[in-house]
C-alpha cells in the first residue's frame, strides 16, 4: 500500500467576503422597529387644559414692603424698614397713623424654615389689620454654616 499525502489546503473553504447591503438591512430594521415600539411617540394635537385656581394672582403692585422674620431661641426677630422688632413692637408700629401703607400695598415676608406657625399666624394677622391687602411668603432652608470656633454649650 502506498502512502498518499494529505492535501488539507484543498479541503479549507475559500474565504467569503462580506457584503454591505445585508448588515445595511439588519440596521434599517432595528431603526424601524426602535422608533414605531417607542412610546416616546407624542400625538399631534394633543391640548391639556391646566386647572383655573380660585385665589387671585398678584401680577403687578404697586408697591413692596419688605419683611424679614427669623427665630433666635424660641424668640421671634422681625427685620422691618432698617428696624429690628419683636411681634409687639411690630404691631405698634404699623398702628400709628403715619405708618399705614397705601391701598394696594403688598407686604413680602422672607422666612426661613426655622420660622413657626406661633409667629407666622400673629404676624399676617397684625398686617391685615394694618391695611395690607395681599401678603405673600418666601421660605427657604437656613443653610449649614460650619465654624471653626466652639460654641459655649459645646465642651
Amino acid at each position: 500500500m502506498k502512502l498518499q499525502k494529505l492535501e488539507l489546503e484543498k479541503e479549507i473553504p475559500p474565504p467569503t467576503k462580506m457584503s454591505f447591503w445585508p448588515i445595511l438591512d439588519v440596521l434599517a430594521i432595528l431603526v424601524f422597529t426602535s422608533v414605531f415600539g417607542s412610546k416616546f411617540v407624542v400625538a399631534p394635537g394633543l391640548t391639556l387644559s391646566l386647572p383655573e385656581m380660585d385665589t387671585p394672582v398678584v401680577e403687578k403692585a404697586s408697591e413692596y414692603h419688605v419683611l424679614t422674620i427669623g427665630e433666635l431661641d424660641g424668640k421671634e426677630m422681625i427685620i422691618f424698614q432698617d428696624s429690628i422688632l419683636d411681634l409687639e413692637s411690630f404691631k405698634r408700629l404699623l398702628d400709628s397713623a403715619e405708618r399705614r401703607p397705601p391701598p394696594g400695598t403688598v407686604l413680602l415676608a422672607l422666612l426661613d424654615s426655622s420660622v413657626s406657625m406661633k409667629t407666622l399666624a400673629p404676624l399676617s394677622e397684625i398686617a391685615t389689620n394694618a391695611g395690607y391687602e395681599n401678603i405673600q411668603i418666601a421660605t427657604e432652608e437656613r443653610p449649614e454654616i460650619e465654624s471653626e470656633f466652639q460654641s459655649v454649650d459645646e465642651p
